[in-house]
């Protein structure tokens, strides 16, 4: 069925024509790379031709809801809400008598996923067109992950001493480069920052460890021993989280500090995507209700490290796992009901737990890693037969304005957007 430049903004030109001098209050304007429709958006320190420091004011147009932060190295953007592709977006950075206007485009996201998982596994992408190969390992992917903005691939090699090493790519497949040998360790279960400065994984080598990797220093942090799934950073880049199978708790950790901030009672399937704004996200939890088993559908806030209930799991006969968020608060998610307990369907809801549209309801199929791209019109996700004994996963697309099907890819596993 096939026919993820460089992710921080850089600055391409900069001309000072000295006939006259450079004046220093003259406000040039750059043409800076495109952008994702989601996560952060990283302006590198060195990219600005003036020093700024937290006093610094911004600008942003279209009017959007965002925050930002100065760090050492970059002024960091976090919109609050997704960003429709194609539109440009100026942002005005100024302090004092100094000013810059940076413009960009924000890209059509493309798709990713492993391809020929069975025999030649590969990172393979697909951005509107035809689907090209991304990584080059000779069919020795294991495993890998996107950032939030779209801009890192982080991926886990079989290497020749029977374990798996991390690399690091840019969203094209571009600067390929081993990030982290593992050795005879196996590394995977992997997470990737926006700025491309962290990776959290999972490493095994007859005992399991949750670690985070800091790429500048080379500073490898465990985290804790334990066995490790649904790892991911928040948005903002400030949290990580994981879930730890074995206590049944998913962890979230203060990526400043290396605290954690907060430990939730879940399932690895009942975990939801976090907010854009990075304030919270949804989960479910098992709950017994005159000796049955029903999930409970609630939202955890990190401002206040509290938690509310959306759905009343007695009160609903639909059992529902992977909650995303979508626009208008309503939500999608893998749904099961009657007696095709282990094939799971993917439901639009709202939050009174009304179902909106049944994406699917084919119960030969079980369907699992849903996902919107950034203006939530396209749903990737990955389903599996129960009819043969040699079926292999495929990777569909759910088109919401014609409520359409499309396969992308048949043996293949792991659907991610980038952004």
């Amino acid at each position: 069925m096939r026919s993820r430049t460089s992710s921080y903004l850089q600055i391409f030109f900069f001309i000072c024509v000295f006939i006259s001098g450079c004046e220093k209050n003259i406000s040039p304007t750059f043409q800076q790379n495109q952008v994702g429709g989601y996560g952060l958006i990283v302006i590198e320190k060195g990219t600005i031709p003036f020093t700024f420091d937290s006093r610094v004011q911004m600008e942003i147009t279209p009017d959007i809801k965002y925050s930002f932060e100065v760090t050492k190295d970059a002024i960091l953007i976090s919109p609050n809400e997704g960003l429709k592709i194609g539109t440009e977006i100026v942002i005005k950075i100024n302090q004092l008598d100094e000013e810059i206007t940076l413009k960009e485009i924000v890209r059509t996201p493309c798709l990713t996923y492993l391809a020929d998982i069975t025999s030649n596994a590969e990172i393979w992408s697909t951005c509107g067109g035809g689907s090209f190969q991304m990584s080059q390992t000779s069919g020795r992917v294991v495993d890998y992950a996107v950032s939030n903005n779209g801009d890192w691939i982080v991926y886990a090699v079989e290497n020749s001493e029977s374990g798996t090493d991390i690399w690091k790519m840019g969203r094209m497949g571009e600067n390929s480069v081993v990030l982290l040998p593992c050795g005879k360790k196996v590394c995977d279960q992997l997470a990737i920052n926006s700025q491309g400065s962290h990776v959290a994984f999972r490493s095994f080598d007859g005992e399991e460890k949750i670690n985070l990797f800091q790429i500048e220093n080379r500073n490898l942090i465990l985290v804790e021993r334990g066995k490790a799934s649904n790892v991911d950073f928040s948005p903002d880049d400030k949290m990580f989280r994981y879930f730890e199978n074995t206590s049944g708790y998913l962890r979230i950790i203060d990526l400043e500090n290396m605290k954690l901030i907060a430990s939730q009672k879940t399932d690895s399937d009942l975990i939801g995507n976090w907010k854009k704004d990075s304030e919270g996200f949804m989960f479910g939890q098992y709950n017994n209700w005159g000796g049955i088993a029903v999930i409970d559908l609630k939202e955890k806030n990190m401002i206040e490290n509290s938690e509310s209930l959306i759905l009343d799991g007695a009160e609903s006969s639909i059992y529902l796992y992977e909650p995303n968020y979508s626009i208008n608060g309503e939500f999608i998610a893998l749904a099961r009901t009657g007696f095709n307990a282990n094939r799971k369907q993917i439901f639009e809801l709202d939050r009174n737990g009304n179902v909106i549209n049944e994406i699917t309801n084919n119960f030969q199929y079980s369907h699992s890693m849903i996902s919107w791209n950034s203006i939530e019109d396209l749903l990737v996700f990955q389903r599996f037969a129960h009819t043969s004994s040699d079926a292999a996963p495929e990777i569909w697309v759910w088109e919401k304005s014609d409520n359409s099907l499309r396969l992308i890819d048949e043996n293949a596993a792991h659907g991610e957007w980038v952004y």
